[in-house]
């Protein structure tokens, strides 16, 4: 008697592909909805520090942190579904979405805004409105102490 393997049916290729091509939206989707969040939490936290002061407004630490667990989460789901090979489309969009987060990480947590200077302090200023002339001390402008001879 003699034993006849039937060949495993093969997945259907249309299907497995629409299944990645839906994992991958539906985790973007998650993933754009966390980081929408995270920004508005950002602009709104930002706005209300801002005032008069002429301190720089403080850098949102918790914010570059959940960016930087989400870009993590994405490098790790990349990882371990291009070690499968079992979803390609979704795997390689998790690696630009791991790469996009961590860059808006790093420009999050270390902002290049330059430090505000102080106002001048009210009062007279010592540099004359033209060179050699003095300072006009009456309450007028430079321009009518030049007038006056003094």
């Amino acid at each position: 008697m003699t034993l006849v393997s039937t060949p495993a049916p093969r997945r259907s290729t249309a299907g497995s592909v629409l299944g990645d091509l839906s994992l991958a939206f539906a985790v973007l989707l998650l993933e754009a909805v966390v980081v929408a969040a995270v920004g508005f939490s950002a602009i709104l936290s930002q706005w209300a520090a801002q005032s008069d002061r002429s301190e720089p407004l403080p850098v949102p630490v918790g914010h570059a942190v959940v960016l930087g667990l989400v870009a993590a989460g994405a490098a790790l789901l990349a990882f371990s579904l291009l070690r499968r090979a079992s979803s390609p489309v979704t795997a390689y969009s998790q690696v630009l979405v791991a790469v996009l987060v961590g860059l808006l990480t790093l420009a999050v947590a270390f902002p290049n805004t330059p430090a505000r200077q102080p106002a001048p302090a009210p009062g007279v200023s010592s540099e004359p409105a033209v060179p050699g002339a003095g300072v006009c001390r009456s309450g007028g402008g430079n321009e009518e102490c030049l007038r006056s001879g003094g």
